[in-house]
């Protein structure tokens, strides 16, 4: 009897044994599945994150170079332009980037304004009675992502006859910088006339270029 009771035993110690590395080996392959299916996705995730980077960059070098080709148009279109013989104007002394830049400047600049100003009312013989307009240089827009002409309003008065009047809103019309005149009032005779001109002359702000940056994810 208490051999049997000790062949028993042992069978069972071996079944016990056979049992824990059966459990064992499964767990250890489960674990070991377990791992490959994480890693995987991390893998596969990290992949495709790649693939979203590689696609910007693409994308990016794509831009830069459609950029480059757009600026040395621009710079051939520009040089043609600023070159030629004569100026929009006529004047073979004058550049055509100069002419532009005086008919709608980039910068708020009201002292230039008055001197522009006082250039056109130096072609006639006019006694200058006010050049009146606030300096808002402090408030100005100087640089704008979508720029956009600015009004700058300015009175003028001055004492002159009929002719002289006429004079001046003519040199007023044809200045390279606009002078969009508002309104005028007479007062006087034809030989002494009082002239007040309200109007608005103009500036645009420069383009504001932004660089931004993108996360991918």
């Amino acid at each position: 009897m208490t051999k049997n009771n000790t062949r028993l035993s042992v069978k069972r110690l071996i079944v016990s044994r056979d049992q824990a590395r059966t459990v064992l080996t499964i767990a250890l392959t489960a674990s070991v599945i377990a791992f490959c299916a994480v890693g995987s996705r991390v893998y596969f995730a990290k992949m495709r994150h790649q693939g979203r980077v590689i696609d910007a960059k693409q994308d990016t070098l794509q831009q830069l170079k459609d950029n480059i080709d757009v600026a040395n148009k621009l710079e051939a279109a520009y040089t043609t332009f600023d070159s030629a013989n004569e100026s929009v104007l006529g004047n073979p002394d004058e550049t055509n980037s100069r002419i532009v830049l005086d008919a709608l400047p980039s910068k708020y600049d009201f002292a230039a304004v008055l001197t522009s100003v006082e250039k056109i009312l130096s072609y006639g013989t006019y006694t200058v009675n006010r050049i009146e307009g606030i300096d808002q240089e402090l408030e100005a827009l100087q640089e704008s992502a979508t720029p956009e002409p600015v009004e700058i309003p300015l009175t003028i008065s001055v004492s002159t006859n009929y002719k002289g009047a006429q004079q001046l809103l003519n040199d007023l019309y044809r200045s390279i910088r606009p002078m969009n005149i508002q309104k005028v009032g007479l007062s006087g005779s034809d030989d002494s006339l009082n002239l007040e001109i309200d109007l608005f002359t103009y500036y645009q702000p420069e383009k504001k270029l932004d660089v931004s940056t993108k996360e991918i994810k």
